[in-house]
């Protein structure tokens, strides 16, 4: 049986390495070129800030931590699991993968063709590590049988994929950003923060701010401010400034109200899945409660899983 202990170790020689600049540069320098070549929304900054972002999920007090509220793991009897991955930003699939391994189980891995450079490295660096590990990670252009199944679906795609996988565990994650709740009463710091949000992979994947939650008469103004300097990375790329453009021409076409905030356009909507370039909101009178992590649905899936 394969011990906590025994899965926990590469991931923090792994985490050791992915903190060191040097190893960065002569493991990751070219995928990251070529990588923005192939998807001009993968700037060498998001690729960096992506690694740096994996290797504190590497942190040992992490990682114990997480072992420490799943005693159960790792699973009994491995199953093989296989995902199905989105490529909205980089090595989105690392926190699958790094749950999948933890739990004792095996990966077959469908990366999204945006998004198929940088994981197999992370992965040959683990393997580095721990050989046998060869055996318990595969990348795969189609995915064949496996015990469960995992996948980040848009929305319309939710039957689809559920009759795929009838008969078998699944999870199917839908494909969104964060929501966050403001009271009107940050300090800068929580302003700054929330900006931040808003920007990082230009507003696109999980990690990125896309809706709102605000009290009725919500001054946007100090976060508008604060977006000035958030966005100053967006402010030059070509791709995401067509985005921009294109959105306000429907809007204006449309006769849609938004609030314009010069990198994005803000709009009243209860809609959970804005397109780029624009932030949705919705007002609220008593403060609402935000669901859990979907990070933490999806160990739970793996943990239980018979």
């Amino acid at each position: 049986m394969i011990t906590a202990e025994a899965n926990i170790r590469p991931f923090l020689r792994l985490g050791q390495q992915l903190r060191q600049p040097d190893i960065l540069r002569q493991r990751f320098g070219e995928a990251i070129r070529v990588q923005h070549q192939r998807n001009p929304w993968f700037t060498p900054e998001c690729c960096e800030q992506a690694l740096t972002e994996t290797a504190r999920l590497l942190e040992e007090d992490t990682l114990l931590a997480l072992m420490r509220d799943h005693p159960s793991l790792p699973h009994p009897t491995g199953l093989d699991i296989a995902l199905v991955a989105a490529g909205d930003m980089p090595l989105q699939a690392f926190p699958d993968l790094l749950h999948i391994l933890l739990t004792g189980h095996r990966l077959q891995c469908r990366q999204d063709s945006d998004d198929n450079l940088l994981l197999p490295i992370i992965v040959q660096m683990l393997t580095e590590t721990e050989p046998a590990w060869a055996q318990r990670i595969r990348f795969a252009d189609k995915i064949t049988d496996a015990d469960a199944f995992i996948a980040d679906v848009n929305p319309d795609q939710l039957d689809t994929f559920d009759q795929y996988f009838n008969g078998k565990p699944h999870l199917l994650r839908i494909r969104k950003g964060r929501t966050t709740i403001l009271t009107g009463k940050e300090y800068d710091l929580a302003l700054r923060q929330t900006a931040h949000g808003i920007c990082t992979y230009f507003g696109r994947g999980p990690k990125a701010i896309r809706k709102l939650l605000v009290p009725q008469g919500y001054d946007f103004q100090p976060l508008f401010r604060c977006l000035q300097d958030a966005s100053l990375p967006l402010s030059t790329h070509n791709r995401f400034l067509n985005h921009l453009e294109y959105q306000k021409a429907i809007h204006l076409m449309s006769r849609q109200p938004y609030m314009d905030a010069g990198t994005f356009l803000f709009r009243e909507s209860d809609n959970d899945f804005p397109p780029v370039a624009v932030v949705h909101y919705t007002y609220y009178t008593e403060r609402p409660l935000l669901q859990a992590n979907p990070a933490e649905y999806t160990l739970t899936f793996l943990e239980h899983l018979v």
